[in-house]
């Protein structure tokens, strides 16, 4: 009981901007009515969230969980009494403004970097991966910023008509050099532009946001923002850059392949131990070169580019009933990728440039892959009025902020490799929804100092 008391505090210290001495969702824009205000806007924010943080996606759902709440907890943070129905959810979730919830998802993990419960010691750099995303698809347009896709449908007697529907596609920034993957920026992708224009509003926000390069000194991206004029902005904030060397690129990857061409019994210069990976055993293997260093990019100079990496992924099947150190690996097959930076050479090793070229790679494991299976974000929309999906998206990220910090890992000892293992999401989820809906004792209150502001 105590520990789950304990949890509520912290999520409500978590909820809190210690600099502004406020609530996370106080001062947000309300364009209600005021005859209609009858809950507080923050306060229904904040319900959502708390039921997102026990994987209640529907507005039935959250107004379950907010009749559920014992008057201990809702003194705990703040929240009035009674029962918010899913109207009042749905109406508040479509007039809340996403910028607003935008600084908000930064204040939440820079609350919790604050409390120094970050820390950056999993890659020489504090590096953040950006990478786009698209999300549940709806026959109504969902958002201003939806994309209308057209596609072919088969019916029954074999004829094929043309279908139309709204997806909805975000670009988000994502701490890779902590044990947590916290997402801490989220900004919606127009129908009209591409990934590249949202690239840009990304170093804005880091410009105003993280002067001091707290939270970001090294930027990872795909091959799509790999071109000039955004690898120039990113060294004008005094950060460094690594991204994905493709086909968009033909001068310099022509270049790369010229200098970097290693056959298959060539000695890397760093090679990983066997991982598994599912069925497969996977090998990393690296070269690197910095000969490159200063060639232009797009036919323009400027963007400092110092070194090309290639690395190698070779993936192995396990052979007969062997473990361990009997077991027997049969090649299955080798795939290659190109990297290019503006680290300096001699500034990493080639072990930990390998570490940051995987690292970008955990973005899909870690954030975007327990957002889909857990939280159902690839499913339909249910939630299409104004701005409602965009809404919920950033309350989703808030939530597996707040989930992942408490999903600790095991003690070492519990493995018979000694390696971490994180908490299964069900666990979390459980955890979090017998905390909110318990009734603690006063004495649990006062000795916990719940009550307190």
């Amino acid at each position: 009981m105590r520990s789950e008391a304990r949890f509520c505090k912290h999520v409500r210290r978590t909820l809190q901007v210690p600099w502004r001495h406020q609530s996370l969702f106080d001062e947000m824009t309300d364009e209600r009515d005021r005859r209609g205000r009858r809950w507080a806007f923050g306060s229904v924010l904040t319900r959502a969230l708390l039921s997102l943080c026990t994987c209640r996606t529907s507005l039935a759902a959250m107004e379950d969980l907010s009749g559920q709440l014992p008057p201990a907890v809702r003194a705990v943070f703040g929240l009035g009494p009674g029962r918010v129905s899913d109207n009042t959810f749905g109406r508040i979730l479509a007039l809340a403004h996403w910028r607003e919830l935008q600084t908000r998802l930064w204040w939440l993990v820079r609350a919790i970097r604050a409390r120094h419960q970050l820390e950056h010691d999993q890659l020489p750099f504090r590096t953040a991966a950006l990478d786009g995303k698209w999300l549940a698809s709806s026959k109504k347009k969902m958002s201003l910023f939806a994309q209308g896709l057209t596609h072919k449908v088969k019916e029954e007697d074999g004829t094929e008509r043309i279908s139309k529907s709204w997806a909805l596609r975000v670009l988000r920034m994502v701490s890779t050099s902590t044990k947590q993957r916290l997402c801490f920026w989220q900004e919606p992708i127009p129908g009209t532009t591409s990934e590249q224009g949202a690239a840009h509003s990304a170093l804005s926000f880091l410009r105003r946001m993280d002067k001091g390069h707290e939270m970001v000194q090294l930027l990872t991206f795909d091959a799509g923002f790999l071109f000039h004029e955004f690898l120039v902005a990113v060294r004008k904030t005094g950060r460094h850059w690594l991204g994905t060397l493709k086909e968009n690129q033909p001068g310099l990857l022509a270049e790369a392949r010229r200098r970097l061409c290693p056959t298959r019994n060539s000695i890397p210069e760093y090679e990983t131990p066997m991982v598994k990976d599912h069925e497969f055993y996977k090998c990393y293997r690296i070269w690197r070169d910095a000969g490159i260093a200063g060639w232009d990019i797009g036919g323009k100079q400027g963007a400092d580019l110092e070194q090309v990496w290639y690395v190698e992924v070779v993936r192995h099947l396990r052979q007969g009933k062997g473990r361990g150190r009997q077991a027997t690996f049969v090649e299955h097959s080798r795939k290659h990728r190109y990297f290019a930076t503006s680290i300096p050479e001699g500034e990493v090793t080639a072990a930990q440039s390998l570490a940051l070229v995987r690292s970008h790679w955990s973005i899909e494991d870690d954030v975007f892959n327990p957002l889909d299976c857990q939280w159902e974000e690839d499913c339909n929309f249910r939630h299409t009025s104004m701005e409602s999906a965009l809404t919920l998206s950033f309350l989703r990220l808030m939530a597996l902020n707040i989930c992942v910090m408490y999903r600790c890992r095991k003690p070492a000892a519990q493995r018979w490799d000694y390696k971490p293992v994180w908490m299964r999401w069900d666990q979390v989820f459980d955890f979090i929804r017998r905390s909110l809906t318990g009734h603690y004792p006063i004495s649990v209150l006062r000795s916990e100092g719940m009550l307190t502001p």
